[in-house]
């Protein structure tokens, strides 16, 4: 059990981390 919590919270983590990424990189495209 505890050990399907810690991957869904990776996968949370993992997820934020790409959905920043392509903030990022929305906003670079923009002012490029």
């Amino acid at each position: 059990m505890s050990e399907r919590k810690r991957l869904s919270e990776i996968s949370t983590w993992t997820f934020r981390e790409e959905q920043t990424k392509l903030k990022r990189q929305s906003v670079c495209d923009l002012y490029t």
